[in-house]
């Protein structure tokens, strides 16, 4: 039996087909299992009781066969993840770390059992230049050197295509997984974030701020997953913006109710992410130009403007709070899809 959390994603960078503005988006399902949770309970065990043999291939299998799925909150491993919602771990990224944390008995155990074949795994990646096949290496072997040199060679093809952001974001994985491993960082890797840190410097679009891009781009070497990191609103350098967004149904005026502020913006990689509850807007920091936004339900346009109202009668301004959440690249928002199949009524105001 399986439930599913429905989430709406947008590419930070991009938007809906068929929106304003370029790139992507899909609303799509995560599952939430009971043999994923069923299998993190068993590793747990294991585990707990030093039976690093069978914690293994527990987890193996997990990364096998149910690493798209996600646990339950209870499984949540960073206790100061900054959410004021449930956080739903993945069951493959709680698998990874789960190995990466073992003691150093179940990691030799791990190494010597895996080693070999992650090993020629990353030796066909590379003789057919396999970019999927190298992230796979990755993902499934984590304690194998294999993976750490996957994540380098990943990092480097990254930055002969241009993609410095990228590049480094590989090479602090790999950094990472040295650091779990007990191994010193390579010195080429200085190198690396040297040449990566001035690709990035000439990408500063005409006009923007030194002082702000400069900050973006120690954060992006600071951070473990550069776009993650929260890029700094523009400082008393910018001048400051204002845009008019459509931000229905919570536009002053839209309702009989008093106007409450619900709605609160996200900033990330540049960018000022607002969601109406109906679509997301992005707009530039700097100067506040709508980049791209989500579009509205499909039929939206051709509701009567009374009936559309009629649709958000039932909403609590006061106490709504609506806000996107920005990771990875990745807006997720909750929209809503407005549905009814009868009107409201109303008796003396009522």
């Amino acid at each position: 039996m399986k439930r599913a959390l429905l989430i709406l994603t947008l590419l930070l960078v991009g938007a809906l087909p068929g929106a304003q503005g370029d790139g992507d988006g899909r609303a799509f399902t995560f599952p939430l299992t009971r043999e994923a949770r069923r299998l993190a309970d068993l590793a747990t065990d294991h585990l707990e009781a030093e039976r690093y043999g069978k914690a293994i291939t527990v987890l193996e299998e997990m990364l096998v066969e149910e690493a798209g799925a996600v646990l339950p909150e209870s499984f949540a491993q960073d206790p100061d993840l900054p959410s004021a919602h449930p956080h739903y771990p993945g069951a493959g990224a709680w698998a990874r770390r789960t190995l990466l944390s073992m003691p150093e008995e179940g990691r030799r155990l791990y190494r010597e059992r895996y080693g070999a074949i992650a090993s020629a795994s990353l030796q066909e990646a590379m003789r057919r230049g396999d970019r999927r096949g190298l992230t796979s290496i990755v993902d499934r072997w984590p304690l194998c050197d294999a993976a750490v040199r996957a994540s380098w060679i990943l990092g480097d093809l990254e930055l002969e295509r241009g993609a410095a952001r990228d590049a480094i974001a590989s090479w602090e994985r790999a950094r990472r997984l040295l650091d779990a491993l007990g191994q010193t960082e390579p010195d080429a890797i200085s190198a690396r974030r040297d040449l990566a840190l001035a690709l990035l410097r000439r990408e500063r679009p005409p006009g923007a701020p030194v002082a702000v891009r400069e900050r973006e781009l120690e954060r992006a070497l600071e951070t473990p997953e550069p776009s993650l990191a929260r890029v700094e609103l523009p400082g008393s350098d910018v001048s400051g913006w204002t845009t008019a967004l459509d931000l229905a149904p919570f536009d002053p005026g839209y309702s009989r109710e008093p106007y409450a502020y619900s709605l609160f913006p996200e900033v990330a990689a540049g960018r000022v992410l607002v969601s109406s509850s109906l679509e997301v807007f992005a707009l530039d920091a700097l100067d506040g130009q709508v980049l791209w936004r989500s579009g509205r339900p499909a039929g939206w346009e051709r509701l009567e403007e009374a009936r559309r109202r009629d649709l958000f009668a039932g909403l609590d301004r006061s106490r709504i709070r609506v806000q996107p959440a920005v990771g990875g690249g990745v807006v997720v928002a909750a929209l809503q899809l407005p549905y009814s199949d009868s009107s409201n009524d109303e008796y003396r105001g009522i």
